[in-house]
């Protein structure tokens, strides 16, 4: 907003000048007659003198201008950009959401699994191993925390 703000200054300070020297010219023609060569031409030299600023002045605006354009349109790319990866940020935390709610459905059928099975696996594990141990590790138990653990049991 400010580079506006500049840019419109700085145009209306070109056509005031541009007007100034519109008018001076206008009343140097009127009154020709009261100046002498040497005052036209200090005057004229002043009006060169302005124009080349007002041209240096419009050439900077321009480039100004330019650069305004410029960031204007890397804003847009900016505000594009943003909108997509809002989109793209939206679709990964449902697809995060829904593997979420995977996970903890494994997890429970895991649980199930683990209460109905493991007991049994245990029985026939103890039963198996008893065997081939003629007796010396007749129980056997297997969970998460502690893994295999045999047992032996005296007579």
């Amino acid at each position: 907003m400010k580079d506006k703000i500049e840019l419109y200054c700085e145009l209306s300070h070109k056509l005031a000048m541009d007007h100034l020297i519109e008018r001076f010219c206008f009343e140097l023609e009127a009154n020709r007659v009261l100046f002498n060569e040497n005052d036209i031409n200090k005057k004229i030299n002043i009006l060169q003198t302005m124009i080349e600023n007002s041209s240096n002045e419009l050439t900077k605006l321009e480039i100004k201008q330019e650069e305004f354009e410029e960031q204007s349109s890397e804003i847009v790319r900016l505000e594009e950009e943003q909108e997509i990866l809002g989109s793209q940020l939206k679709e990964l935390k449902e697809k995060n959401d829904a593997i979420e709610l995977v996970k903890e459905t494994i997890e429970k059928a895991y649980e199930k699994l683990k209460e109905n099975i493991n007991p049994e696996f245990n029985k026939k594990l103890s039963e198996n191993i008893s065997k081939i141990t003629n007796g010396k590790y007749n129980n056997i138990l297997f969970n998460d925390e502690q893994g295999l653990t045999l047992f032996i049991f005296a007579f």
